[in-house]
C-alpha cells in the first residue's frame, strides 16, 4: 500500500469516527437536554428537603428547651415544698414525752374496773328503783279528780309524785255529776270543764251594761283548752268570732255617731275588719249594707260662732 492509501484509510477512519461521534452526541443530546431540564426542580427539592430539616431540628430544639425548662420548674416546686415542709416541721411543738407507767400498774387497772364495776352496781340499783316511780308519776298525772266544796267544783289533777294531787280549776257555781266517781280520765272531765266556761261566757255577754268582752274572749280561750273534741272546738270558735263581730259593730258605732269626717272614716274601717271574720250570709250582708251607707252619708257642716 502506497503512502496515499495509507492516508486516504486514515481519513476515511477518522471520517467514520467522526460520523459515528456524532451519532452518538445526537443521540445523548435529548438526554442531556432533559437533565438540563429536570436540574432547577431537582434544586428545589434539595432546597426544601433542607428547610424541612432545618425546621424539624428547630422543632426538637424547642421541644428539648421546654422539656428542661419543665424539668427545672419541677424540682424548683419539689425543692419549695421541701423546705415548707421542714419549716413546718421545725415549728410544731416537740412531743410530750410519754410517761412510763409505774411497775404497779397493772394493780391500778385492777382497781379502776373494780370502781367502774362498783359504780355500775348502784347505777343499776337506782334504775330498778326509781323506774317504778317515774312510771307510777307518768300515770298518775293522767288522773283527774273532782271535789264538791263550798257552791263550788274544784278539778284536781294528780301530780308528778307517786301519790298526790294539785289544784287546776275551782268552779263556782257549777253543778256537779249525780255520781262522783273516784278517778276521771280526761276525755271524762274536760268537757264538763268546758261547758261551765262556755255558759259563764254566755251569762257574761248576757248581763245587763257593757259587756266585757276581753274577759270574755279570755274565758272562751280557756275553755279551748278544755275541748278534747272537734265539735266542741268549732263552737268556741264561733263564739269568738261572733264576739269580734259585735266588738267592730259596737266600735264603728261610737266612732259613726261622732257625725265628722274621720269619725266616719274610722267606722268603715271598723266594718271592713268585721267583714273579715267568718261570717254567715245574713252578717255579711248587713255590714256591706252599713258600709254603702257610711259612704254616701257627708259630714255635717261646722256651725261658725
Amino acid at each position: 500500500m502506497g503512502k496515499k492509501d495509507l492516508l486516504k484509510s486514515t481519513a476515511k477512519e477518522k471520517t467514520k469516527k467522526a460520523a459515528k461521534k456524532k451519532v452518538t452526541a445526537k443521540k445523548a443530546a435529548p438526554k442531556k437536554a432533559a437533565a438540563k431540564k429536570a436540574a432547577p426542580k431537582k434544586a428545589a427539592a434539595a432546597e426544601k428537603a433542607a428547610a424541612a430539616e432545618k425546621a424539624a431540628a428547630a422543632e426538637k430544639a424547642a421541644a428539648e428547651k421546654k422539656a428542661a425548662e419543665e424539668k427545672t420548674a419541677a424540682e424548683k416546686a419539689a425543692a419549695e415544698k421541701k423546705a415548707a415542709e421542714e419549716k413546718a416541721n421545725a415549728q410544731k411543738p416537740a412531743p410530750a414525752p410519754k410517761i412510763p407507767e409505774p411497775v404497779y400498774a397493772s394493780q391500778n387497772v385492777e382497781e379502776k374496773d373494780l370502781s367502774r364495776k362498783i359504780l355500775f352496781t348502784i347505777a343499776a340499783c337506782l334504775i330498778i328503783i326509781f323506774t317504778p316511780i317515774i312510771i307510777a308519776s307518768h300515770i298518775n298525772t293522767g288522773k283527774y279528780y273532782l271535789e264538791v266544796t263550798d257552791g263550788a267544783l274544784e278539778l284536781w289533777q294528780g301530780d308528778f309524785e307517786p301519790i298526790g294531787k294539785e289544784l287546776t280549776i275551782t268552779m263556782p257555781g257549777a253543778v256537779p255529776p249525780e255520781i262522783i266517781k273516784d278517778v276521771y280520765s280526761k276525755k271524762e272531765v274536760f268537757p264538763i270543764v268546758s261547758g261551765y266556761l262556755i255558759n259563764k261566757a254566755d251569762n257574761l255577754l248576757e248581763a245587763n251594761g257593757l259587756p266585757d268582752f276581753q274577759y270574755i274572749k279570755s274565758t272562751l280561750n280557756a275553755a279551748k283548752t278544755y275541748a278534747v273534741t272537734k265539735p266542741l272546738l268549732q263552737d268556741i270558735n264561733n263564739r269568738l268570732t261572733r264576739i269580734d263581730f259585735m266588738v267592730f259593730l259596737y266600735e264603728a258605732d261610737v266612732a259613726a255617731g261622732m257625725g265628722t269626717v274621720e269619725g266616719r272614716k274610722a267606722a268603715i274601717g271598723h266594718l271592713k275588719k268585721a267583714a273579715m271574720l267568718d261570717l254567715g250570709p245574713l252578717e255579711a250582708e248587713m255590714i256591706s249594707k252599713k258600709i254603702k251607707s257610711l259612704q254616701k252619708i257627708k259630714a255635717a257642716p261646722k256651725i261658725n260662732k
